[in-house]
């Protein structure tokens, strides 16, 4: 009876405790997917300012990343739909969306307007992102409040009490004055706010929002959470327009990029990768949100659809143009919430190549050691723009079969290959670590003054290529035999004590207007050749090298700067 009741209790206790587990493991699982499922806005709330920032619910610095729809032709309007919103925050993984109306097109009919930006508010809502209402005028809009008025008052009234909402009462304004424009913009704050007190509004300023720092001087004061919009298109608005926001930011106003593009300013012209890149960063560093021009299929260089493209989505990278591929992966990059992230994470998409990538077999495992490493010269604190985020290949261009990103180093996993950056250098100070882990007797290289290959090539065209840590350069730059492997005065192992199979740093520093190309490996200068042949000095992108019979070969620490201010190495020591 005793060892029956003792079973029976055994038997009790383990049914017990299963059913116990099986309950706890059912509320984790429930509580997960409760977490999974939390949207951007649920998790940050309505958005405030705080000094010069754009804060979330607990007043942590929040920067949004998205796409502005494009009000100007039925190319962008077949946009202004429910599905097309689905795809932008769902595999874009946008967290903004700014919804362009343009003041005719609301006197024309304001019912049809109206219903235009309902149909993208109440898609933004469902999938948690915030919406961003923009009065779309470029000049004039002092000429006409009581439009604009009736227009924010009705979107208020509809959305105001959700946390999704932002305002910006006017788009561009070109050559008015800073105090007529502050005038028209208190007089849409003061229809907006009775309704809507607390939701942010973005307020245009003079010479299509490049005088943001003017506004700072003579800021609104009449209502809270007002941030400042600056617009820049790459190819024509670079580092003076940084240094108007940077001085608008020390004057204690928050900014917001609710337009720019990746062309020159007419929105066509010049594709500018590199210096989209510069502009991010900058936006990035100091938490300002931004929205891409334009959600539309044209054939201007800064949409982001090819002609024909399907208006409501997904999209695959056929239907993309460059800049739409280029301004949906960096979107993609700068997900934070828990179902955003990783590489599969738009699937069918090559928005990042990173370590979920790499199969285990061709994983190089990373010695201690190595992640122990400190680059002897500051890079980043001496002011220059990363070209490696650490974590994806964002920004470049390279067989994912060789080229990977394993504990915050770039790897070529198999030799005769290149991976280059998407923009193009020609005067610019490189500084880079390099290391080859195996086959120490090979070399790796930099390329640069070359060409882009094929679309699905992924050697490097016509170029000059330095070879750090190595005291050689080839030039690459014509067919036949090569012009010269240059033997440099100091010795690698012998008189620097390096050994390649280490990590080293390098400096590179190309000067187009001298032809010359100096290089310093760990602070001492190797390299100091003058090139003489003008066929050669061209822009073109930064190549990193795997040469023939490199199994691991690594590059990290990647830093650049663009037409460098001074005419000198910066880490030398000696």
């Amino acid at each position: 009876m005793k060892t029956i009741q003792y079973t029976h209790s055994r038997r009790f206790a383990a049914t017990r405790l299963a059913g116990i587990v099986a309950f706890a493991c059912a509320c984790l699982a429930l509580a997960s997917s409760l977490l999974a499922d939390e949207t951007f806005v649920q998790k940050h709330g309505r958005l405030s300012v705080k000094g010069n920032k754009i804060v979330d619910k607990d007043s942590n610095p929040t920067t949004l990343h998205g796409m502005s729809l494009y009000c100007w032709a039925q190319q962008g309007w077949q946009y202004f739909n429910t599905s097309a919103i689905n795809h932008f925050a769902q595999d874009w993984k946008c967290t903004v969306i700014r919804i362009a109306i343009r003041p005719q097109d609301y006197r024309r009919d304001s019912t049809k307007e109206i219903n235009k930006v309902k149909t993208v508010m109440d898609a933004c809502i469902a999938n948690g992102i915030y919406g961003i209402i923009d009065w779309h005028s470029m000049r004039g809009a002092q000429n006409d409040v009581k439009s604009s008025q009736a227009f924010f008052s009705t979107l208020a009234t509809a959305y105001g009490k959700t946390p999704n909402i932002m305002y910006e009462p006017w788009n561009e304004p070109e050559q008015e004055s800073w105090p007529t424009i502050k005038k028209y913009h208190e007089a849409i704050i003061s229809k907006i706010r009775p309704i809507d007190p607390d939701s942010i509004i973005i307020c245009g300023n003079r010479h299509w929002d490049q005088e943001c720092a003017e506004a700072s001087k003579d800021p609104i004061t009449s209502s809270k959470n007002i941030a400042y919009s600056i617009h820049f298109y790459a190819a024509t608005h670079r580092q003076s327009l940084r240094n108007n926001g940077a001085t608008a930011l020390k004057n204690g106003v928050a900014l917001f990029c609710t337009e720019y593009g990746t062309s020159s300013a007419t929105g066509g012209g010049a594709y500018d990768p590199a210096e989209t890149r510069l502009w991010w960063n900058w936006l990035d560093e100091n938490n300002v949100g931004c929205a891409n021009w334009s959600a539309a299929a044209l054939g201007e260089t800064s949409a982001a659809f090819k002609p024909g493209a399907s208006a409501t989505g997904p999209w695959t990278d056929a239907m993309l143009k460059p800049s739409g591929i280029l301004v949906r992966d960096y979107i993609i990059s700068k997900a934070t919430l828990p179902e955003f992230k990783g590489a599969n994470a738009a699937k069918g998409q090559t928005a990042t190549i990173d370590s979920d990538y790499v199969p285990i077999a061709m994983t190089p495992k990373v010695p201690a050691a190595e992640k122990t490493y400190v680059p002897p010269f500051d890079a980043a604190a001496a002011g220059l723009t990363s070209l490696f985020d650490g974590k994806t290949l964002t920004g470049w261009v390279g067989d994912p079969e060789c080229w990977k990103v394993i504990d915050g180093t770039i790897v070529g996993v198999k030799g005769n290959q290149n991976i280059m950056t998407e923009g193009d250098y020609d005067n610019f100070r490189l500084i880079v670590s390099t290391r080859q882990v195996k086959e120490p007797s090979n070399h790796q290289g930099v390329g640069f003054w070359g060409e882009h290959m094929p679309a699905g090539k992924y050697g490097y065209g016509r170029c000059l290529d330095v070879m750090p840590p190595m005291n050689w350069m080839w030039d690459y730059s014509r067919d036949g035999p090569q012009v010269g492997k240059f033997t440099l005065s100091k010795n690698l192992e012998r008189e620097l004590k390096i050994k390649r199979s280490d990590w080293t740093q390098a400096e590179i520093l190309v000067n187009l207007p001298k032809a010359s190309v100096r290089m310093a490996i760990n602070g001492v200068e190797m390299m100091n050749y003058t090139d003489s042949d003008p066929m050669r000095w061209k822009k073109g992108p930064i190549g990193l090298q795997a040469h023939a019979g490199n199994k691991d070969v690594r590059y990290k620490d990647i830093f650049v700067e663009v037409d460098p201010k001074e005419d000198k190495l910066i880490t030398l020591t000696k």
